[in-house]
Order: C-alpha cells, then structure tokens, then sequence
C-alpha cells in the first residue's frame, strides 16, 4: 500500500471539507431565511438554491467553491476508500 499517497489523499480529503463545509452553511442559513431551499445532508444539495434564490453580493464565488469543494472532497474521499479497500489483505 502506497502510504504517502493515502496520507495525501487524507489530507486533501480534511482540507477540502473545511470549504465545503463553510460555504453550506452560508447557504443553509440564506435557505432558512427564504423558506428552505436545499438540504445539507445530499452532497451538492444547495446548489439549484444557490444558483437560482440565493442573494449575495458574492454569490458567484460562494456557490463556486461549494461545488468544488464538494466534488474535491467527495472525489478524493471515494479514491481513498478504493484504494483502501483494493489493497486490504
């Protein structure tokens, strides 16, 4: 098993969720102020919300680390449990 490259992707896994974490929130608690828009329990569950409702001067940018974020994090995350799971004796 290759353990830099676990402890990479590990790290990139934490780094990442900060983000993502960060940015759903801002959008859960603009959600809760319009009436609810989006969940934060499905991975990129705000997103039709924060490209259609949700109203902020940087609106552009918040959405687009939330996806980003999300994919990164999710993507590295499922990499590490394959390769986890690929190489378990």
């Amino acid at each position: 098993m290759d353990w830099p490259f676990l402890i990479f992707l590990g790290a990139i896994v934490l780094i990442t969720m900060l983000p993502a974490w960060l940015t759903g929130s801002i959008l859960k608690k603009a959600s809760k102020v319009n009436g609810g828009g989006g969940t934060d329990w499905v991975p990129l569950g705000f997103v039709v919300y924060g490209l259609t409702e949700f109203k902020h001067p940087k609106k552009g940018a918040i959405v687009w680390a939330y996806v980003f974020s999300n994919i990164l994090s999710w993507g590295a995350l499922v990499t590490l449990v394959v390769i986890v799971l690929k190489n378990r004796r």
